[in-house]
């Protein structure tokens, strides 16, 4: 797995920079299949779940540049691969859970930070960094949650 010819660049250039998209685990939103899935997907936000967080706690419309970056991202880069495809699959059974890290407590401002450094990495058509970026955050709050199941 891992070799990536198809990049995404929300400013429309062809990227010759962009770096190869890791091949383990990751976390982003899902993609649209049948019309119960588009409902649900409607009713969570598109499923980008960490990130509709993060844009509320911060007042900001469900159609903001952000969640539209992510959301571009993970339906015309990551869902074109069956790579991709698992880490949105992998980010559906984690994110829930973590969302009231994102909107209330000590790591929502640093949540909020990384996924705004996520959406530059996009920009800049840093495909890999990007999807780092989120995957570290994801990391940290997963940490966060276990220490206080404990």
């Amino acid at each position: 797995m891992g070799d990536y010819e198809d990049t995404f660049h929300p400013d429309g250039t062809d990227g010759d920079d962009v770096e190869e998209m890791p091949s383990q685990g990751g976390w982003f939103g899902g993609s649209d299949d049948d019309e119960d899935d588009k409902r649900r997907k409607k009713e969570q936000g598109g499923w980008c779940f960490l990130t509709t967080a993060a844009c509320e706690k911060n007042g900001l419309p469900d159609d903001c540049y952000e969640l539209q970056t992510l959301r571009d991202f993970r339906d015309n880069f990551l869902c074109n691969s069956a790579e991709g495809t698992e880490l949105v699959e992998e980010y559906y059974r984690i994110a829930p859970s973590l969302v009231p890290l994102v909107k209330e407590g000590p790591l929502a401002t640093w949540a909020w930070e990384r996924i705004k450094m996520t959406v530059s990495q996009i920009e800049e058509g840093k495909t890999a960094a990007a999807i780092e970026t989120y995957r570290e955050m994801v990391r940290v709050l997963q940490k966060s949650e276990e220490s206080t199941q404990v």
